[in-house]
């Protein structure tokens, strides 16, 4: 059996009304990222 369509309410949803900022970038302050990027640690690339 099919649902009738007409009995639901389609609302737009857009899943950056649930992020308070920009994804992943937004959980550390531009400051502290900063700091990392300037370290020049040499990261291990596993993926070789």
């Amino acid at each position: 059996m099919t649902p009738d369509i007409s009995t639901f309410n389609i609302v737009n949803v857009k899943l950056t009304q649930y992020s308070h900022g920009a994804g992943c970038g937004c959980k550390i302050s531009p400051k502290v990222l900063d700091q990392i990027l300037a370290s020049n640690l040499a990261m291990p690339d596993n993926n070789k």
